[in-house]
């Protein structure tokens, strides 16, 4: 289609210039962000009258500084009101606590400590620094063992985190089935993850999204145990860090301190609809000191019976088989405290077989191959992430119903970085830029005109955001700036070039009124571009359906 025969409306909108239609919203965005303005700063005036701070160290009666030693604030008004602080590498502890009187003790090596003078008076003006002089019972250890009972989730402002382990349910399974037992994560027909059926979810592990299809997504974490897993959070609300998102995002963070050496994790399940559906999965970690890899292999072969009702009549559908394999390997290595790499492999093969009843057949074979690089690099105040995400996949399809075949070629790349800097203790700033490309091709072997469509798309997004974290009060703001290009082509001739400007800003106050209340205010603005099929011309048949996009 030519832009001459577009609609008005759409003329319009690609030769309009984006910043213009900027323009015309600056007005209305100023007021609203001006309002958020306003209240975050007579909240922030709030919470600073309300908040005092104590700190202290503690040591021993010889001067030795205790480490971890954990300093317990009770309020004298109201007993259930506890706040502990732990100490750190020199004795020394920090604590924002509401205004008022309280009494401490202190917990060392599993004895208690109640010094002679244990109250303090938390006001406006600065407190004093405690010291805290105690003499710890001397205790000889052979052998310690922490049974620690967490809740299965906690909440941190819109973030909820969920620790697995602590449903009996899963013990034993995969990750997979674990996230399933979490309230509303639900698994969609294709395979995607969900949140009540209203928010896909983008599934990251430890901050990094994993830039995999639906079924990779599902072998991938289906070769994990439960027991890998420190916790699950669900970001309803994601930050720019995670792209450009109109999702949740569900963020596995995998255990700091794995078992040492190697072990083996092992599954097997069948399911039946309509048909038996099965498959296998095994993983290898192996750790050994700052160094961690693994190594995992899935087989499945999927069976599934489905119905299609139209005005027409119905048309069943059988997928039978889908078979297909897949390998994936890693390796972690911390280089030093402050320095983190990883690289990630992926790659499956999978050939699928679908019967139409009315006598067709399709018949398809993919090869996916995926890398991905991380490198984390940090300071006393700031902190440095990098991305590296290649995608590669080949997709033959042969058509039964018109003796014709189809090649698929696609490839996706993404570069990004981000750096934060703490101004202070309760101010941080987040700096990133995000370059994301794909290419998309498809070809016809057997037929006489090669039919050769390709499309091609880039966004770059750059962003800043400032973060103020004390007491009480916690809040972030920011935007996000946005350029899309796009361009696909038939046969020769272009059927789209697109170039779009658009910018999102962002904004979250939140304030705990009380203990487990919290009360927040969120702007939050995203765009969807269109899919990949709204973009390309595309012809499907099943029986006695044929439909052109």
């Amino acid at each position: 289609m030519t832009e001459s025969h577009l609609p008005a409306k759409d003329r319009k909108a690609m030769t309009e210039s984006p910043f213009l239609v900027m323009d015309r919203k600056t007005t209305f965005v100023r007021l609203i962000l001006s309002l958020l303005l306003v209240v975050a700063s007579a909240v922030a005036s709030l919470a600073q009258e309300r908040i005092g701070t104590v700190t202290g160290h503690v040591t021993t009666t010889t001067g030795e500084a205790l480490v971890n030693a954990v300093v317990l604030f009770t309020s004298s008004q109201d007993s259930t009101h506890c706040f502990p602080a732990v100490c750190d590498g020199q004795g020394r502890f920090y604590q924002e606590l509401p205004l008022g009187a309280y009494s401490y003790r202190v917990s060392y090596l599993g004895s208690n400590y109640t010094p002679e003078r244990n109250h303090v008076e938390v006001s406006k003006e600065p407190t004093n620094p405690l010291s805290i002089v105690i003499a710890p019972a001397a205790q000889a250890l052979e052998e310690v063992v922490v049974v620690a009972k967490r809740p299965f989730v906690s909440y941190d402002g819109g973030v909820a985190r969920y620790n697995l382990l602590a449903n009996p349910a899963a013990i034993g399974g995969n990750l997979l089935d674990g996230l399933k037992l979490i309230p509303g994560v639900q698994m969609e027909e294709r395979g995607e993850l969900s949140v009540y059926g209203f928010y896909t979810l983008t599934v990251a592990v430890n901050g990094r999204i994993l830039r995999l299809s639906p079924e990779e997504v599902q072998a991938y974490l289906s070769s994990l145990s439960v027991e890998d897993a420190e916790r699950v959070e669900l970001i309803r609300h994601p930050g720019p860090e995670y792209g450009v998102q109109s999702g949740a995002v569900l963020n596995i963070v995998t255990k700091g301190n794995p078992r040492e050496g190697l072990n083996a994790f092992i599954s097997a399940d069948a399911s039946y609809r309509r048909r038996v559906s099965e498959g296998g999965r095994l993983r290898l970690n192996y750790n050994k000191d700052n160094k961690r890899s693994y190594i995992a292999y899935q087989i499945f072969d999927n069976r599934r019976l489905e119905s299609l009702t139209t005005t027409l009549g119905a048309d069943t559908t059988s997928t039978s088989p889908h078979r297909g394999q897949a390998m994936q390997a890693g390796f972690e290595w911390q280089i030093s405290p402050q320095q983190l790499f990883d690289i990630r492999l992926h790659g499956s093969l999978s050939d699928e077989h679908i019967d139409y009843s009315r006598g067709y057949h399709t018949d398809m074979r993919r090869m996916v191959g995926a890398v991905n690089l991380y490198h984390y690099l940090s300071a006393d105040r700031w902190a440095w992430k990098s991305y590296a995400d290649y995608t590669s996949s080949s997709n033959h399809r042969s058509y039964s119903h018109s003796d014709s075949e189809l090649q698929d070629w696609y490839h996706y790349l993404r570069l990004s970085t981000n750096y934060t800097y703490r101004f202070t203790s309760s101010l941080l700033g987040l700096l990133g830029v995000t370059q994301n490309n794909i290419w998309f091709a498809t070809h016809a072997p057997t037929a006489s005109s090669g039919v050769n469509e390709r499309y091609y798309e880039s966004n770059s997004s750059a962003y800043v955001t400032l973060r103020y974290h004390k007491g009480a009060l916690d809040s972030y703001g920011g935007v996000q700036l946005n350029y899309d290009h796009r361009t696909s082509q038939a046969q020769g001739t272009r059927l789209l070039s697109d170039q779009a400007v658009r910018w999102q800003p962002y904004l979250n106050v939140a304030y705990d009124i009380a203990r487990n209340h919290r009360l927040a205010l969120s702007l939050q603005t995203y765009y969807q571009r269109p899919a990949l099929r709204d973009l390309m011309p595309y012809a499907s048949y099943a029986g006695f359906l044929y439909r052109v996009g």
